[in-house]
């Protein structure tokens, strides 16, 4: 077998995953995509002739959560279905807690 040399995500699964590596347990969520644009001159043709035009590149600067008041179908997701608290640690909060002997 060999090994897997791409993944790809869709944007709700990398929301899930950006969710989960954050904690992040409660409340509606949509993906944050930062871009930044730069200007230069290029070439529009191969033919290698110096035919210059201004254009503009756009690339990504980073990836991130932004917490919203409402869903917006295909765009946000709950984190409380998305990345529910796990029953263990829901077991340790709700358990009641020993007192102290006295003495």
């Amino acid at each position: 077998m060999t090994d897997a040399i791409k993944y790809s995500f869709s944007h709700e699964e990398l929301l899930v995953i950006l969710l989960k590596s954050a904690g992040i347990h409660e409340g509606l969520w949509m993906l944050s995509i930062n871009f930044g644009l730069s200007a230069t001159n290029m070439s529009n043709s191969n033919s290698g002739e110096e035919n210059l035009r201004p254009c503009v590149m756009a690339f990504v600067e980073n990836f991130g959560l932004m917490r919203v008041e409402r869903a917006l179908k295909g765009l946000t997701l709950d984190a409380a279905i998305a990345n529910p608290v796990p029953v263990t640690a829901v077991a340790k909060r709700s358990a009641p807690k020993k007192k102290a002997a006295p003495g």
